[in-house]
């Protein structure tokens, strides 16, 4: 006997009608395999994810398009933006950021003032110095900044902010000399229980801004008065006129066995948030739990073959 495929349903005329193969052995059938389940399928998922996040009012930032201007973002989970430099322009990152570089791009080193990098190296666990690459040609040049760690490199338009406040080492890149750094002091509880640091950095200015973020990145509007709830490691970026607060994450038995700790951090509008989905402390943690296992003979299984 032989075998013979044939074609069976309807074709792709309807939603509810899909097309199969049918296996025939003689007159025997074998079997009869859809072709277009998974085809069918996959934008209903895509459209109930996309309404999910539409009526929640978030939305993903941290896989721009390319907008034919002087930047762009290229990678996916570990990004770098590559930054065209017309004559004399500049892009000012954190020191060890440069990933490439044309030969006439110099670099150059300031603190933006002794005072100013005092309270951010000090006080916010930022970088004392920053660097500046310059183009020195007389035709455009390229520079390409990364992350200090496995990021997405967002970017964040400054004219449509009146000023952020910043996670400590959010901060990565910023194109021209327009972005304005200061440090402010945090409220007690912000202080010692929403794990943002005595003090917080804030940035202002115009132009385009890259914050380094960790896993996948989500923004929301908040309307004055509204609150959202969040683990400390995910936040990352406020509006200057978002409060942020702490809040006990529930009983005791929560707290000492739910894996949140002891308080959540509350973000109330009005006002932008960014958060971030793994931040690199929880990537260290899961890193040094790995590593001690290892250490204590209990071996590593990192889901590898």
């Amino acid at each position: 006997t032989e075998s013979r495929v044939s074609r069976g349903g309807s074709g792709y005329r309807g939603e509810d009608q899909v097309s199969s193969l049918i296996f025939w052995k003689g007159r025997r059938r074998m079997a009869t395999i859809p072709t277009a389940t998974a085809l069918w399928s996959l934008p209903d998922q895509m459209q109930m994810q996309s309404s999910a996040m539409t009526e929640s009012r978030w939305s993903q930032v941290d896989k721009p398009e390319y907008g034919g201007g002087p930047w762009q973002v290229v990678g996916d989970d570990s990004q770098m933006v590559y930054v065209i430099l017309q004559p004399g322009e500049s892009v000012m990152a954190e020191p060890g950021g440069m990933l490439t570089s044309s030969p006439l791009v110099k670099a150059s080193v300031d603190m933006g003032g002794c005072l100013l990098a005092l309270k951010r190296c000090l006080c916010a666990g930022e970088s004392f110095f920053r660097v500046h690459w310059t183009n020195t040609d007389t035709v455009q040049q390229s520079v390409s900044i990364g992350p200090p760690f496995a990021a997405k490199m967002v970017p964040v338009n400054l004219d449509q902010e009146s000023g952020l406040n910043l996670k400590a080492k959010a901060w990565v890149a910023s194109p021209g000399k327009n972005t304005e750094f200061d440090v402010v002091a945090a409220s007690p509880m912000v202080c010692c229980c929403a794990g943002q640091g005595c003090c917080i950095s804030t940035i202002k200015g115009s132009g385009t801004t890259f914050l380094g973020l960790g896993g996948t990145v989500i923004e929301r509007e908040l309307k004055a008065g509204e609150m959202i709830i969040t683990d400390q490691p995910s936040v990352v970026a406020w509006g200057k006129d978002v409060k942020i607060d702490t809040r006990p994450v529930g009983d005791c038995m929560t707290m000492c066995c739910g894996g949140m700790g002891c308080f959540n951090v509350t973000l109330t509008g009005p006002g932008k948030v960014y958060l971030q989905s793994m931040s690199i402390e929880k990537s260290a943690a899961s890193y040094k739990l790995l590593l001690m296992k290892g250490k204590q003979g209990q071996g590593v299984n990192i889901g590898i073959s």
